[in-house]
């Protein structure tokens, strides 16, 4: 499973933005990636049936990797977890990376990376995979996507789509009729933007010699983890797992230094 770390400092007082890698290696098992299948040629933003994964645990790039088989006469898509997008603030001027490969090569359409923004669908055209792994990299800047409807996308239209997407989805189908497979690896979300947590000092007990910390929920996290350093540069002393939004610790001769991290997506 895959996880992500946002960073606040104790003695930052306001919410800033931290960036951070997204990374599924697949090495194990599927890491909650499904299918989704659409109508031939769209819409994008309403599968019509959802499809489990095969995962391989061998043969990748490397090791292990996921595998759709073609479930239907329609359009099929690897879907990227749901949970992601709760904890991302933005992806613009982020990228993904990933690799694929299909033994469908007949395939006469333009292969997709599609971002369901809710009212508005945004799509990418990347070249066709081949029966080997070919890897592909996308930033997220406006000239690399355009809208399914049609419209024209202005810079202030695109950055404010990458504030409300809703879904990721990767294009797999590459043949007609059902008879192709598609396979994806090592998928990387990079720069990606999130409100890290706010930390405040809560109480501070001197007679029994106690520290307690609270910060704000992060939305979708699935627990906390709270660091202790001698300075705000060097490797932690010491590290703490919560599943709320406070921690009572004791409070050492040394001078001390925290920060939370939200997990997310686990």
């Amino acid at each position: 499973m895959f996880k992500v770390l946002f960073l606040s400092v104790l003695f930052l007082s306001v919410p800033f933005i931290s960036y951070a890698d997204i990374v599924w290696n697949f090495d194990n098992d599927v890491e909650d990636w499904q299918i989704a299948d659409f109508p031939p040629n769209g819409p994008y933003s309403e599968p019509i049936g959802y499809y489990s994964l095969d995962h391989i645990s061998s043969g990748g790039s490397p090791d292990g990797f996921v595998r759709g088989d073609d479930p239907s006469v329609n359009t099929y898509s690897f879907c990227m977890p749901e949970s992601v997008f709760g904890c991302v603030q933005t992806f613009l001027d982020g990228n993904i990376s990933f690799y694929l490969r299909t033994n469908g090569t007949g395939w006469p359409h333009e292969p997709f990376l599609i971002l369901d923004c809710g009212t508005e669908v945004l799509i990418s055209a990347f070249e066709l995979p081949t029966t080997d792994w070919q890897y592909y990299y996308i930033d997220f800047f406006r000239e690399n996507f355009y809208l399914y409807s049609g419209e024209e996308l202005t810079q202030e239209y695109f950055a404010s789509l990458l504030q409300t997407v809703e879904n990721i989805y990767i294009i797999g189908e590459y043949g007609s009729p059902v008879y192709e497979y598609t396979d994806l690896d090592t998928v990387i979300l990079t720069g990606i933007s999130f409100e890290a947590p706010e930390v405040i000092i809560s109480d501070l007990d001197q007679a029994a010699e106690e520290i307690t910390l609270s910060w704000n929920a992060v939305p979708n996290a699935a627990g906390y983890k709270v660091y202790e350093m001698e300075s705000p540069y060097n490797i932690s002393v010491a590290e703490h797992t919560v599943s709320g939004t406070t921690i009572t610790l004791p409070i050492t001769e040394d001078m001390r230094f925290y920060f939370v991290t939200a997990v997310c997506g686990e």
